[in-house]
């Protein structure tokens, strides 16, 4: 389709102003449909472009989707839940997908919050479905990507069908919205599953989803005559809206400006939250845990045990939905009463609300189900307090309010210089969080709640459509929300690309250095986001020969932004050139030191899901895991050596697995891996895990004697064995210890003893009043503590470059 070129077109006044100029241009495409669609969590809303009942003017409305009915027909709404359910032999999808949750098992015959699991592939995470490759023609869901692929299928056959029935069949053109903080491959992944239902897209069809609950908020703003003041101030002075999108599974805060001037409508983006994986989901999910968990019985009333990794694997998907209900039905009326604080609605009557049974499922060999789950409100207020109660202590972190400051502090703005806050998404619906965030301005901030929020991101979608397929204009260039800089020795930052540069960038950036004395055997090039504790990646670079890099060897840095958000950086120094290709820098958090320590091998996971397709190599995995646990991220470094086990079939990970998961807390897991582990390979090793997690005290004595005589030398299990005998038992404790002593101290210097086997020898030493190996011990604990601080730093003072003494910038390149 041609473009039509029209200078008030172009410069975005008819978002604002008459609109006679774009109708009367949007004759010649009469039949075609401009549609935005908001795939959400939750749930999914396509709007569209269409002439007002005059003719001269547009309107932007939800198209009502017909989406099937679990008894046959079909059921008609603007709201479509991202759910997938199969049945019958049927894949559903929309309302009756969802009403069938609580009758389905997720990741089985029932697929939600696919949206999340975007950008990642290490293998397939749903090991049970109904749906592998090739027992349904045409249908695999093994993965999220895979439902968001047959979800966007189903998706837009409706919309097809529905597009017919308006008399538009010469074409329909897209824009998708997605969460600001979305990463390159998450919004590869979400191109992938629109392009697998034939619609041809490319980056410039997504549209971050603040960015589109503004356009729609201007467009709706400048036709209310509640909206004209802001227009007219708007010609005289810049406007800075908050727009706060609170979703099913993420927490998005964008912070805009908006101007007039003569015919020229402007708007950036100031300021962009870090990526907030919160939302009404983990109300929902707490609502399950703390709550309804404690509801479930069996069938003759009488309760049943259950771990914690049956609540988060189990219990916790099959309340949700219950859950989520009674959260809205609660929410909804304090709504209604006008109750919008804590301790107001502490002030009601603590009622109790009911929603429909949850039906019984299977838990550790018994059918559980709730006949009546309940909430009360004083329950559903105490669950809320870590989310929009006072933001303090230990899990302030969880507070809903925390994107609102971040993105307050990389504007350097005051909260007195906002001027309105726009609610959007779902969970913003309820008065108790809009409540906690209006608290962070004056009172004189207008707080701004559209009719309709969850179609607003459709709506501004929509209007990016037009934009975009019918003038080729982008009304909100995305932007760098902070400087992206090279860290230079002295802890001197050199800014590669400024903040506030638009996205993506229109030419390279360059900045050159240079290599600070002779000899230097290695350069590294730290790149931070917005300051010396936002490191995002690291470009080394060796030279050719073996006697170094020369003093004054020029080191030229090139880098630039992607449409998708991937920062792309090149070091050429002395014939060598390194390239690194960093996954979502703008939105990154200061990271500790432990974090920094494992970033090199996650940007290399980065890297190798680009190169392929988002399933990374089995060896980079394996690093990332190492680099994880490392860091303490121990669950993490668990997750993914189970993924590495389906990725390499007959792979052998199981005792890592159980070490992280016991270090990470999760207990039964742990003990369920060591047993896999034990059973696949018996050692002493294997033995003494079984040994740490079983409770009935002769088996775990007897898997500890198994262990030593496996191995007499295995200190763990000896040490273990003496303080579990010693009371019943104390020379046989005593003995033990004498051997762990005997075996251990000939080997202090040795680099096969290892820290852990120096504390025991340490402390068998003091327990049989061996004063002198006990003190030698304790010197070589204090030097290897050292040594590991050392060698696990991300990088060094001498490998970094010398700064420009001038701080000329030398891009963009033409």
């Amino acid at each position: 389709m041609s473009l039509i070129s029209a200078p008030n077109v172009a410069e975005g006044s008819w978002l604002v102003g008459p609109q006679p100029s774009i109708t009367k241009r949007l004759d010649s495409l009469d039949g075609v449909a401009f549609l935005g669609v908001d795939f959400g969590t939750s749930t999914t809303v396509v709007s569209l472009i269409s002439r007002g009942d005059s003719g001269r003017a547009i309107t932007v409305r939800p198209l009502t989707i017909s989406q099937p009915s679990l008894h046959g027909g079909v059921v008609r709404d603007e709201i479509v839940n991202s759910v997938l359910a199969f049945r019958n032999d049927t894949l559903l999808f929309g309302r009756d997908a969802y009403n069938l949750r609580s009758r389905s098992t997720e990741g089985r015959n029932s697929f939600s919050s696919f949206k999340m699991g975007l950008g990642l592939d290490l293998g397939p995470e749903f090991g049970a479905t109904v749906l592998p490759a090739g027992r349904v023609p045409g249908i695999t869901i093994e993965r999220p990507a895979d439902a968001a692929r047959e979800f966007f299928k189903l998706l837009t056959h409706a919309v097809h069908d529905e597009l017919a029935k308006l008399g538009m069949t010469r074409g329909a053109r897209f824009a998708f919205s997605v969460p600001a903080a979305f990463q390159a491959n998450q919004r590869r992944d979400l191109m992938a599953a629109i392009r697998g239902c034939g619609i041809e897209v490319d980056e410039s069809c997504l549209i971050d989803e603040p960015n589109a609950a503004f356009l729609s908020y201007i467009h709706e703003v400048a036709r209310s005559p509640d909206g004209q003041d802001l227009v007219e101030r708007a010609k005289r002075e810049k406007i800075s809206v908050l727009v706060y999108d609170l979703g099913a599974g993420t927490c998005d805060v964008s912070l805009l400006d908006f101007s007039i001037a003569g015919e020229r409508v402007t708007s950036r983006n100031r300021a962009i939250s870090k990526f907030t994986a919160l939302g009404g989901d983990d109300i929902d999910h707490e609502i399950a845990r703390r709550v309804l968990s404690g509801q479930l019985r069996q069938a003759d009333g009488s309760e049943v045990e259950f771990t914690a990794l049956d609540i988060e694997e189990k219990v916790v998907p099959a309340l949700a939905p219950a859950a989520e209900k009674l959260k809205v039905t609660i929410s909804k009326m304090l709504a209604d009463k006008g109750i919008g604080r804590l301790e107001e609605a502490r002030r009601l009557p603590d009622s109790v609300f009911e929603t429909q049974a949850v039906p019984s499922f299977k838990l550790r060999g018994a059918a559980v189900g709730i006949e009546i789950p309940a909430l009360s409100l004083h329950q559903f207020l105490d669950i809320l307090v870590p989310f929009c109660g006072l933001r303090s202590g230990p899990e302030a972190g969880r507070h809903l309010v925390g994107p609102v400051h971040d993105v307050l502090d990389k504007a350097s703005l005051d909260p007195s210089e906002v001027d309105a806050v726009l609610f959007i998404g779902g969970s913003a619906q309820n008065p108790l969080i809009r409540a906690a965030v209006m608290d962070a301005f004056p009172p004189e901030v207008r707080e701004v709640v559209p009719r309709n929020l969850r179609a607003l991101v459709s709506q501004g979608a929509a209007i990016h459509s037009l934009g975009l397929h019918a003038f080729g204009f982008d009304f909100i260039a995305p932007i760098t929300s902070e400087a992206i800089s090279v860290m230079a020795r002295g802890n001197v930052l050199e800014t590669l690309i400024p903040a506030s540069t638009s996205v993506p960038t229109e030419a390279p950036f360059v900045i050159e250095l240079s290599i600070p004395e002779d000899g230097q055997r290695q350069l590294d090039v730290p790149i931070c986001s917005g300051g010396r504790d936002r490191l995002v990646g690291i470009v080394s670079v060796k030279p050719i020969g073996a006697n170094g890099f020369s003093r004054g060897d020029a080191v030229v840095v090139t880098g630039r932004l992607s449409k998708e958000k991937l920062l792309d950086v090149t070091v050429a120094v002395a014939g060598r050139t390194a390239r690194v290709e960093i996954m979502n820098p703008l939105s990154n958090s200061a990271t500790s030191p432990a974090e920094l320590a494992m970033l090199r091998e996650k940007q290399r996971f980065n890297e190798s899901m680009l190169r392929n397709g988002g399933r990374p190599e089995a060896s980079v995995v394996k690093a990332y895991s190492q680099a994880a646990a490392k860091a303490g991220e121990h669950e993490l470094a668990a997750d993914l050596l189970v993924a590495l086990e389906r990725i390499t079939p007959g792979s052998d990970h199981a005792t890592n697995i159980c070490f992280h998961y016991s270090m990470a807390g999760r207990d039964r897991a742990s003990h369920e891996w060591a047993a896999i582990a034990h059973r696949r390979r018996p050692t002493a090793l294997t033995a003494h895990n079984l040994a740490c997690g079983e409770r009935d005290t002769a088996e775990k004595e007897r898997l500890l004697r198994e262990a030593i005589d496996r191995d007499p030398g295995y200190t763990a299990s000896a040490t273990m064995l003496a303080k579990m005998i010693e009371n019943r038992n104390p020379t046989e404790a005593k003995q033990l210890r004498e051997r762990i002593v005997a075996d251990l101290e000939p080997e202090i210097h040795s680099t096969n003893t290892d820290l852990k086997e120096l504390r025991r020898l340490r402390d068998a030493a003091v327990r049989t009043g061996r004063t002198a190996v006990a003190e030698r011990a304790e010197v070589e604990i204090n030097r290897r503590e050292r040594e590991v601080a050392t060698r696990d730093a991300v990088f060094r003072e001498e490998n970094l470059a010398q700064g420009r003494e001038s701080g000329r910038l030398l891009g963009p390149e033409s």
